[in-house]
C-alpha cells in the first residue's frame, strides 16, 4: 500500500516525493501526516548543537539534563516522589531559569551565580537519594557527571564574563 502525503487522494506518495530512501536525506514537510514509520528520525546531535549555537553550551546540557531527570524522578517511590523527587525536580528548573535569564541579560554574573548554588544544590539531593536508596548507582553516576559537566560550562561563562566586564572597565578607565 502507497502511503500518500496529507492522506487525501490524487497526491503524490511518499516515495514520489522523497525519491529512494538512500538517495533523499532531504525531509518532506508532509511527513507529519505519514504514518508511522514513514517518517525519518532526527539527528539528535544535530539539534543539539544547533540549539546550543543559539542558546550557550550550558543551557542545552541542562536542557538535556532535565529532559533525563524528569522519568528518572517518577521512578523514585511514590513517598518519595512528592518530597524528594519534587524538590529535585523544582531546583534543576530553577537553575535552567537563571541561566535562560543569563543568556538574554547583560549583566550575567547573579544569573550564574544562583545557577551554580542550584548546581550544588542538586548535588546534594542527588547524594541523599542514592544513600535513601531511591536511585540506583548508574543513575547517580549519570546525574553526577551531567551536573559536573554543567557546572564546568557555568564556571566557564562566568569567568568568561568576569573578564570582559574586567576589560570594558579597565578601558572605561582608560578614557
Amino acid at each position: 500500500m502507497m502511503s500518500t502525503v496529507g492522506g487525501l487522494n490524487g497526491l503524490r506518495s511518499l516515495e514520489e516525493v522523497r525519491g529512494p530512501p538512500e538517495t533523499s536525506t532531504a525531509p518532506v514537510l508532509g511527513d507529519i501526516w505519514a504514518p508511522t514509520g514513514a517518517v525519518e528520525p532526527c539527528n539528535r546531535e544535530y539539534l543539539m548543537a544547533d540549539n546550543a549555537r543559539r542558546t550557550g553550551p550550558a543551557l542545552e546540557a541542562h536542557r538535556q539534563f532535565i529532559l533525563w531527570l524528569v522519568p528518572t524522578v517518577e521512578k523514585f517511590p511514590r513517598s518519595q516522589k512528592f518530597l524528594l523527587g519534587d524538590r529535585i525536580q523544582a531546583t534543576a528548573l530553577d537553575v535552567l531559569e537563571a541561566l535562560i535569564e543569563a543568556t538574554y541579560t547583560r549583566q550575567r554574573r547573579g544569573h550564574l551565580t544562583r545557577a551554580n548554588l542550584g548546581l550544588e544544590k542538586l548535588r546534594v539531593f542527588f547524594r541523599l537519594a542514592t544513600e535513601l536508596q531511591h536511585l540506583d548507582l548508574r543513575r547517580y553516576e549519570y546525574a553526577a557527571r551531567a551536573i559536573d559537566e554543567i557546572g564546568r560550562l557555568v564556571g566557564g561563562w562566568a569567568k568568561a564574563h568576569a573578564a570582559q566586564e574586567g576589560g570594558q572597565r579597565h578601558a572605561e578607565a582608560a578614557r
